[in-house]
């Protein structure tokens, strides 16, 4: 569940899952099906296959409770908030503190680009960078467009830090130090994957 060297590595994980549901069931251990239950959640997630980790969040379920594992559930309700929807947010567990910081930050912004959200808090031009750039290597045409429709606002705004949203090919190929904001960040991303220098991004679309 932990194996992030490189992307790409959810269809790994959830055969790594399988197998463990599979030495679970030999070996009559809960504790290994639950384990092999919930990396196969949450790389099913990874997958796009929501129906296939509820059936696994199912499952877990059922095995919390008749093993008497509640922490085991956190996880599953968290899955369904963020990508099933409805009900009040999940309690967060102040036992598990690796689970617990930031989880109410990340799964509300998997709701947003799951559900279309509108984004309206601090980190909006940040997020429209990140989208954006995902965008461009996609490639998905609309949301490069959307993206940089509710960038160009906020041309000439000081952002610190959004540069660090920026390819590392790309900073060491141009000069981007001379970047004003964040929709100037999404112009440099934009041009530099479609072979554009600085002085042609006027007219980029």
């Amino acid at each position: 569940m932990q194996a992030f060297a490189r992307s790409g590595l959810a269809k790994p994980r959830e055969d790594i899952g399988r197998q463990l549901i599979t030495t679970a069931f030999d070996a009559d251990s809960p504790t290994f099906e639950i384990n092999g239950r919930l990396i196969r959640m949450q790389a099913l997630c990874a997958m796009s296959d929501i129906d296939s980790a509820l059936v696994e969040a199912n499952a877990v379920d059922r095995l919390a409770v008749r093993h008497e594992r509640p922490l085991a559930a956190v996880s599953t309700q968290w899955f369904r908030w963020t990508f099933l929807g409805g009900g009040p947010t999940p309690p967060v567990p102040g036992e598990m503190p690796g689970f617990s910081e930031g989880i109410l930050v990340l799964a509300s912004f998997t709701r947003q680009l799951r559900n279309g959200d509108e984004l309206v808090d601090l980190l909006l031009e940040a997020t429209w960078c990140v989208l954006a750039q995902t965008a461009c290597e996609l490639p998905e045409p609309s949301m490069i467009s959307r993206a940089l429709t509710e960038l160009t606002p906020a041309s000439g705004e000081e952002q610190p830090g959004v540069e660090l949203l920026m390819p590392a090919a790309l900073t060491t190929t141009w000069d981007c130090s001379g970047l004003q904001g964040p929709a100037d960040v999404c112009w440099c991303v934009v041009g530099w994957l479609k072979g554009k220098s600085p002085d042609q991004w006027s007219g980029l679309s």
